[in-house]
This record gives structure tokens, sequence and C-alpha cells, in this order.
């Protein structure tokens, strides 16, 4: 008989998000350790971000002391990609984007801006963001001033973006808004 194990990720996140052509190891513990025997017959997902795989290991999850292979599913890549159509961070007006991790681990974040007129886009690399906590990016700085822009903000794990907007009209009309993305 065996014994069927769904952990939400067994994986232990790159420094950045994982791209086309990377190398991700399935077969490790939440922690990010190798197994400490064989895994093998990997069969991965059309999308790819699922490998499934029976092991001997005993070290991939807690308690395992049956000595038989387990059948393991892995979820290489939770990504959570959340977009924002339209900014502005010229005078007079201020675009943020509040990232929130809920989550127990530390998440990573790429942020994507892609300015009107078809510009090259801008990325940036936010810090890690610790777990149930939250922060805060402001576009005007990281973007630069002056930009229409939209922006992509993607992460590794579940997160919840949120972008803010406050502006002064050449000091005639002032006020702000607030997105989710989706």
């Amino acid at each position: 008989m065996l014994a069927v194990f769904m952990p939400a990720v067994l994986f232990q996140p790159p420094a950045a998000l994982a791209v086309p052509g990377d190398i991700l190891r399935a077969s490790t513990s939440s922690t990010g350790v190798e197994g400490n025997d064989i895994s093998r017959d990997p069969a991965i997902s059309a999308s790819g971000r699922y490998v499934a795989f029976i092991s001997s290991a005993t070290d991939l999850v807690s308690g395992d002391t049956n000595t038989r292979m387990d059948v393991f599913r892995t979820e290489l890549l939770t990504p959570c990609t959340f977009y924002f159509a339209e900014g502005y961070t010229g005078e007079g007006f201020e675009e943020w984007l509040c990232i929130q991790n809920p989550g127990v681990a530390p998440v990573n974040v790429i942020i994507t801006y892609y300015p009107e007129g078809g510009e090259a886009p801008i990325t940036k690399v936010a810090p890690p963001i610790a777990a149930y906590s939250r922060y805060t990016v402001y576009v005007n700085e990281y973007a630069g001033t002056g930009l229409s822009i939209s922006a992509e903000a993607g992460s590794d794990q579940p997160v919840i973006v949120e972008r803010p907007m406050y502006f002064n009209f050449q000091g005639k009309w002032t006020g702000g808004h607030d997105v989710v993305g989706y």
C-alpha cells in the first residue's frame, strides 16, 4: 500500500522567481533539504507547475517511518501575479504598491513596470518579504518619475497586492484611490 502525501510546497524558493530553463529540484522537504534516498519516476503536469514522483526518502515529510516507497506531488511554484493597468509617477502624483505576505514563509516578488509608448520594461526585485508582513514600494522611486505606466507584480508564493495613488493636480484637484490588482 502506498501512502499519498500532498503538501502545499516541497520546494525551497530560489532567490528570485524561476524562469524558463531553470532547473528546480522537486524531491526536497518543505525546508529545501534534499531527500536522504532515491526519488524516481517523475511525471510533470502539462503546465509544468506540478511534479509527481515516488521516493524511498524518509525525510521529505515528518513521521515517514513505513519503510516503503511513497508517492509525492510537489508544486514547484505557486505563482501569484497581479496586474495594474494604469499609473502615473509625474509631478503631484504618488504611486505605491503595497504587498502583503499572508503566508508562513518569506516570499520573493518581482515587479515589472511597462511604460506607455512601448519603452523597455523596467524590472525590479523587491527584498524578500517576511512571513505575515507587508512591504511598501514607492513606485515613483522604483520605476522613475514622470512615467505613465502599468505594472505586474509576480510572486513565487501567494501574496496580496494593492496600488494606492494620491494626487494633487496643479494645486486644484486633490485626491486618491486604491485598487487591488487582478
